[in-house]
């Protein structure tokens, strides 16, 4: 019995340590390494409960492509909407809860990108597969949120 045990902690440790390669870093740390690579941040408001924010962690977040161009292409910052560690957000202290509604989240998951000054860019709600979010990442890079929507950039075709 308790080999069964064993095998079954190894088990459940590997697969949640199968998700995103790269690293979630606070809010602060965030914004910090934003400025300094000059790289938006891209902010994954989440909760422990929420399955389909697990189910994008092992099947989006996990592969490696995703993995790759996130740890190149942004500052990646994950938050736990029910933690009531203070955040700091354009010189307000809030809680994440508040921060969440404060920029629009409505539901989870919810992916809300910034410029490393605070100012909101985009958002990408509900869960997506990896196919959906690398296009997500390319209307970042390319910064088309400037002139356009994503469903009207992923309507235009362009990459």
């Amino acid at each position: 019995m308790n080999k069964f045990r064993v095998l079954m902690v190894m088990i459940v440790l590997s697969a949640s340590s199968a998700a995103f390669a790269g690293n979630w870093t606070g809010f602060d740390e965030g914004f910090r390494d934003a400025a300094k690579r000059n790289v938006p941040v891209i902010v994954d408001f989440s909760a422990e409960w929420c399955g389909w924010c697990k189910k994008m962690d092992s099947d989006v977040f996990a592969r490696p492509e995703v993995s790759s161009r996130l740890s190149k292409e942004a500052a990646t910052v994950r938050i736990d909407v029910d933690s009531k560690t203070p955040l700091t957000y354009r010189g307000k202290t809030t809680t994440a809860g508040q921060l969440a509604g404060l920029v629009g989240v409505q539901g989870l998951p919810t992916l809300v990108v910034f410029d490393s000054r605070g100012n909101k860019l985009a958002e990408l709600v509900g869960y997506v597969d990896a196919k959906y979010f690398l296009r997500f990442l390319d209307y970042i890079k390319t910064k088309k949120y400037r002139s356009m929507g994503f469903e009207a950039y992923l309507r235009s075709g362009e990459k």
